[in-house]
């Protein structure tokens, strides 16, 4: 009922901005070419909510708005700096995409998704809500459309979407990679080579209910077109779920023995935690240099400076950190003992002394 109000509304403001021949007062179509010369300022986003619920509701009124020329103009639309003009615009081709395959490639013909693309890490979280949902609408229909998004070079700037603060951001990006990956195991290998996978898992993780609902579909489309991409799966929730085993354990003996030989995404995690408890931990450090931890740390730098790949280089840093750490407890727990040392020689002297005085 609200949206039949809304849509009731809609087209009363139309008529009522007929003055100008906007829309037929005899049959209540609009008129493309009055349409164009009023598109501009306040009068073109209140024509937006107009024709938004008309291409929401059905295909029928979809058509009607696609019809009327009005597709090219929302294209120009979200070229425009206003922002909140540049929303209504990516909603409606949203609203007139999800229709159909026909409609979806009006819109695509009118150049909308290289546009569209451009918007994505646009700062605006309600513009990238739409952006992102007109993109899906888009590409759900069909491998050919789907395979247009992806040419927008969409990958792998999509996936930070998952990392939004905005859930709704996050529901939209997901749902996009998610209408990609269901159509072909091409696709889907597309999007894992782009770390599409682990992103999404990621983002799984850090959301809660319904928001989560998109990326697990995901997941399942992409596992359900070949045993590599099931595997694929597996291997980064494994990953996911040994890293946070990892940030949780503190007991470090039983991490010492991954030094040897740990990859270095997971390395990386073992010396965070060695980072974390050796400056607070004497007897733990002592143990780290005694049963030699310390030279294995040692000779794992100097193979990553010769090698020195962006991962390795993270690695490096942790590494050097918990070095440092190290060498400098040390040096301090050296000075405490020489300082002891010399105050017990100090204090012995002065007993001497005061003892020959006598």
């Amino acid at each position: 009922m609200p949206t039949i109000k809304r849509l009731g509304h809609a087209w009363t403001w139309l008529r009522g901005q007929d003055k100008a021949g906007t829309v037929s007062s005899s049959t209540g179509q609009i008129n493309p070419v009055r349409l164009s010369i009023d598109f501009s300022g306040t009068k073109a986003t209140n024509l937006r909510w107009a024709l938004s619920p008309s291409s929401h509701v059905s295909d029928q009124l979809s058509q009607a708005v696609v019809d009327a020329g009005t597709v090219p103009l929302l294209v120009l639309c979200i070229q425009e700096p206003e922002i909140a003009l540049k929303r209504i615009a990516a909603s409606t081709l949203s609203d007139i995409s999800k229709h159909s395959p026909e409609l979806a490639q009006t819109v695509v013909d009118a150049g909308a998704i290289a546009h569209l693309a451009q918007m994505i890490l646009n700062p605006d979280a309600k513009l990238k809500r739409q952006v992102l949902s007109a993109l899906s609408q888009i590409a759900k229909h069909s491998v050919d459309l789907a395979e247009l998004v992806v040419e927008a070079e969409i990958f792998p700037v999509v996936l930070t979407c998952l990392k939004d603060s905005d859930e709704y951001v996050k529901k939209n990006g997901a749902t996009l990679i998610r209408e990609i990956a269901k159509h072909t195991p091409e696709l889907s290998q597309l999007i894992v080579n782009a770390g599409g996978v682990a992103a999404v898992i990621d983002c799984i993780g850090s959301c809660r209910g319904t928001v989560r609902l998109p990326g697990i579909m995901m997941l399942g489309y992409v596992a359900a077109h070949s045993e590599n991409l099931s595997m694929a799966v597996i291997v980064s929730k494994t990953k996911r779920a040994l890293k946070n085993i990892l940030q949780k354990c503190t007991y470090l003996p039983a991490l010492e023995p991954l030094l040897h030989d740990a990859p270095p995404n997971i390395m990386k995690h073992i010396v965070g935690q060695f980072s974390k408890v050796l400056p607070h931990d004497s007897k733990a450090r002592r143990l780290f240099v005694t049963t030699g931890g310390l030279k294995k740390r040692s000779d794992h730098e100097g193979s990553l400076s010769a090698r020195r790949s962006a991962e390795d280089h993270d690695l490096l840093s942790v590494a050097e950190s918990v070095v440092f750490t190290l060498v400098h407890q040390q040096a301090m727990e050296r000075n405490n003992v020489c300082l002891c040392k010399a105050s017990v020689v100090a204090g012995g002297e002065q007993v001497i002394g005061r003892s020959s005085a006598r």
